[in-house]
């Protein structure tokens, strides 16, 4: 699995620290 973090994705101030949100597009549902 490839994981990508893109300019701006973010916004300024924002730390991931231990919770994490996984976003996906699933193609052929």
């Amino acid at each position: 699995m490839t994981i990508r973090l893109h300019q701006g994705d973010l916004p300024e101030g924002i730390g991931a620290g231990a919770i994490v949100a996984i976003d996906t597009e699933t193609l052929g549902l």
